[in-house]
């Protein structure tokens, strides 16, 4: 017996019962590059991928790896194989992708084919100021530029640096020529810069703790030179362990915590709420397996003191995530190894956000209320919108999941044309008064993961999803149509393009322009590209200090988390010049300002 992965729009795990059958897959095979089909996206023009339509007899490319040996003997680690299909199966997936990823070149991914740097020594590869839309860029750095600290201090992981002499500057701040304008001393994930020149991020937790570090102990606002203006702590709840903030959180005023026209984020802590994305570990349902607890994800929103003023967590509604009996059972049964040991981490969520003032609620649609979330689970493959209000007529309640697309992709559900989403991230509502507004778009990460079964009739194991490059995807969230799609599945060494692919992290904002900021996080990758597909501005971060490099495993020592194009408007004038530390001292008289250009 042998599996095959298909290479194409959709990489799905394949079974073939014999040698001389054909694979079928879910999508047809991809060419190497875009391709522009002058779909209307907002105003406009966008590029897409061929038509997902599978092509009956078709001839598609993918490797075999040939699993019998797993059944019938011992495995590559000199062990008894299990005895069940699903668990061989799962193993030799295992490996199949620890090969795709093994396969992929540091030239392809991390220095941009070894293009020169056009400006001297910034890490900036491409620059067009005619068609870029002008600003800076803030990076959520995980290889952080290390400075002189006098002591310890939080920001410190003291497993890293258990001498403390050194800082991690993880919020950055650059001009469109690479140049470092400001940088402060955070090192969770995400940062976000607020007008006035303010920045909100994290603090992670020693890299000792149950969650190997993906947890903040805090999050804190700071001004333009690194003071300390508020503070959030993880909330606590009895039944719950090891709390932590992760991943994502949204200050009032803006939907999504980057730049759209009218919906600035108030930097003033006092002004509204902060919602706060975070982890704990949690007892399993008794129709679990009970040989793992859960890392369950929780939603808090804060007020300024840190008051919980609402809460939402994600296993109360497991059962509307759309899982089928196959993808219930590996939920129940296979432990996410993401989690750490001794729990699971089921979600992996990766994203909130809220859905901002929208023209589908001003049609009436009240599943797409301005107060409504959105969010994505990258264990599951599955985003969704969570009600944030009653429904007038009692159709849901506060708390319940309204729309969703996932976990299932194939032939037959609604969600095929959007084609197969593997690991998302990222996945928001374009704001109001931005081209493409409405339309739902999110970073389709690929790598793997996705809770199901592998062939009809066996159960389901985790991940059962596999593809080896990402997408950005935007599609209308009523008729599920992809209005925009970027895609490089295959470096090009005549033009020196990198592949694109980042099995993890990464994020991406629509421009006021019409253009796309794409942060390929894994690679420290971060460009902006045009409706079309042209890459006018890319920058590659230099900054390698903690993450070392897994050769196979796709991670380079100089990630991005995020990056964000901040206004110039955001930065008075008179800040710029000084950067956070010793010797900065903000102007007399310094107010949070009132007004949101």
């Amino acid at each position: 017996m042998r599996i095959g992965i298909v290479k194409s729009l959709s990489l799905t795990l394949l079974i073939a019962a014999g040698c001389g059958e054909e694979a079928v897959p879910s999508q047809s095979a991809s060419t190497p590059e875009a391709t522009e089909t002058g779909v209307s996206g907002g105003d406009y023009v966008s590029v897409g991928l061929p038509d997902p339509s599978p092509t009956p007899g078709a001839s598609f490319w993918y490797s075999e790896l040939d699993v019998t040996p797993m059944l019938t003997g011992n495995d590559r680690n000199g062990v008894p194989v299990l005895t069940s299909l699903s668990n061989a199966l799962a193993d030799a997936a295992y490996v199949m992708q620890n090969n795709i990823t093994a396969a992929q070149d540091h030239n392809e991914n991390g220095d941009s084919m070894g293009r020169p740097d056009i400006l001297g020594t910034t890490n900036v590869k491409v620059y067009d100021p005619s068609k870029t839309w002008d600003g800076y860029t803030l990076l959520t750095s995980l290889g952080y530029d290390f400075k002189p600290y006098a002591s310890c201090t939080v920001y410190e992981d003291f497993a890293l640096n258990p001498d403390c002499t050194n800082t991690r500057y993880g919020a950055i701040l650059i001009d469109m020529k690479g140049n470092v304008v400001n940088e402060w001393p955070l090192s969770g994930f995400p940062h976000k810069l607020l007008p006035g020149g303010y920045v909100v991020g994290g603090n992670l937790s020693s890299a000792l703790s149950p969650t190997f570090g993906l947890t903040m102990t805090s999050v804190q606002e700071l001004d333009w030179c690194g003071n300390k203006v508020a503070e959030w702590f993880p909330a606590i709840e009895s039944g719950f362990t090891d709390p932590g903030f992760h991943h994502d959180f949204q200050r009032y005023g803006s939907p999504v915590g980057y730049y759209a026209p009218g919906q600035c984020p108030d930097p003033n802590p006092a002004d509204g709420t902060t919602l706060f994305l975070q982890n704990h570990v949690t007892t399993a349902p008794a129709s679990f397996s009970g040989a793992f607890d859960l890392l369950d994800d929780g939603w808090y929103e804060m007020d300024a003191n840190g008051n919980v003023l609402w809460s939402w967590h994600a296993m109360d509604h497991f059962a509307s995530f759309g899982f089928d009996t196959p993808a219930q059972f590996a939920v129940a049964n296979t432990r996410v190894g993401t989690g750490g040991p001794g729990f699971s981490d089921w979600t992996h969520e990766n994203q909130l956000a809220r859905l901002g003032p929208n023209r589908w609620y001003a049609m009436g649609d009240l599943r797409f209320h301005p107060d409504n979330l959105i969010f994505d689970f990258r264990s599951s493959s599955l985003l969704g919108i969570v009600a944030r209000h009653d429904h007038p007529k009692g159709k849901w309640h506060a708390g319940d999941v309204v729309w969703r697309v996932g976990p299932n992709f194939g032939y037959g559900n609604p969600e095929y044309q959007i084609g197969q989403v593997i690991g998302p991230h990222n996945a928001h509502m374009i704001p109001a008064g931005l081209p493409g507004a409405g339309d739902i778009i999110l970073f389709d990460n690929g790598g793997f993961s996705g809770f199901g079964s592998s062939l009809t009739g066996l159960p389901g194991i985790w991940p059962n999803k596999f593809r080896d490059y990402s997408r950005v995807v935007e599609f209308n969230p009523i008729t599920l149509e992809v209005v925009w799609e970027y895609s490089f599945p295959t470096a090009d060494p005549t033009t020196k393009t990198p592949k694109f692919y980042s099995s993890f992290i990464s994020n991406i904002q629509r421009l006021p322009n019409g253009n796309t900021l794409i942060a390929q996080g894994g690679n420290g990758r971060v460009f902006e590209v045009t409706p079309r597909g042209t890459i006018v501005w890319e920058y590659i971060s230099p900054f390698e200090g903690v993450l070392p490099f897994i050769p196979g495993n796709n991670v380079r020592p100089n990630a991005v988390y995020r990056a964000y194009r901040i206004p110039k408007s955001w930065i008075p004038p008179s800040l710029l010049g000084m950067k956070a530390g010793a010797g900065c001292t903000m102007p007399a008289g310094w107010t949070f300002p009132t007004t949101c250009r």
